[in-house]
């Protein structure tokens, strides 16, 4: 009886020792701060996901060695971002690679980043902020075709692709979006700074774009195209603001256009309650 305790207890300590080793090596390796681990000795398997990432069912399978055995290491990420819904970064890059290999003419790239989104998070607070990248979000969605890409890049700039289009008919295309969320998203708020006072404004955003040709002689891989893309893309975008003010768009042939004079910016319409 005492045996068969001791053998139970060694074989115990044994296993915490071995999850113990995994648990420190699978760390080591996905390098991450923000990973929560769990071990699984009988099955030689690690289940990892981002502390932020629960109920993602999107993963990445890796193999590393834990005291000469081999354990398979299950990277859970997350393709969507949760405030706004979109696609995250990490799913866009999947998605337009595809995209590129799939097209048969062209590809447009187009960088979108919110007007004044500092100015509307200091002077009306975080909340607010919130909502507007939601409803840019949802009015960009609600403007392009089932097959075109939406994703969020990150803070309050934005990723679209469009695919066998001219562009001619994506400037038209970009004017649109670009009217549609100036004139659907007139907000009204209160500043943090002053209960008592209101400001009425529209939420405008600034487009970069930039477009690709396919041609049979063009060998580049989908990601060095899109690096192209999305450094023109960026470019572009950088003119839009710097160059030509709020509410621009500016493509990497030359067109740009810009109607910022016709929209009211964040402080500018105050008034008391």
């Amino acid at each position: 009886m005492v045996f068969t305790l001791k053998k139970a207890a060694d074989n115990l300590v044994a296993k915490f020792q071995e999850a113990s080793a995994a648990y420190a090596v699978a760390k080591a390796v996905l390098g991450s701060s923000d990973i929560s681990l769990s071990v699984d000795v009988e099955d030689k398997q690690i289940i990892s996901r981002n502390v932020d990432e629960e109920g993602s069912s999107d993963y990445e399978i890796h193999e590393i060695p834990v005291l000469g055995k081999t354990y398979t290491v299950k990277l859970f990420r997350n393709t969507v971002d949760k405030l706004t819904g979109l696609h995250n970064r990490r799913q866009f890059y999947k998605d337009i690679y595809k995209l590129l290999n799939a097209s048969n003419q062209s590809v447009m790239v187009v960088l979108c980043d919110i007007d004044d989104f500092k100015l509307i998070n200091g002077t009306y607070g975080w909340p607010v902020g919130d909502v507007v990248l939601k409803d840019v979000s949802k009015s960009l969605k609600t403007g392009i075709r089932s097959n075109d890409l939406l994703g969020r890049w990150g803070g309050e700039e934005f990723m679209l692709a469009f695919s066998d289009v001219s562009e001619e008919d994506m400037v038209s295309k970009l004017e649109h979006l670009k009217k549609r969320v100036s004139d659907d998203l007139p907000f009204r708020s209160p500043r943090i700074d002053d209960l008592e006072t209101v400001d009425d404004f529209n939420v405008t955003v600034c487009m970069g774009s930039a477009l690709y040709k396919k041609t049979d002689q063009d060998k580049r891989t989908p990601k060095e195209i899109f690096e192209d893309l999305y450094q023109q893309a960026a470019v572009m975008l950088a003119n839009s603001k710097s160059k030509y003010g709020k509410n621009t768009l500016t493509t990497s042939s030359g067109y740009v256009t810009s109607d910022h004079k016709r929209v009211v910016s964040p402080g500018e319409n105050r008034r008391r309650k």
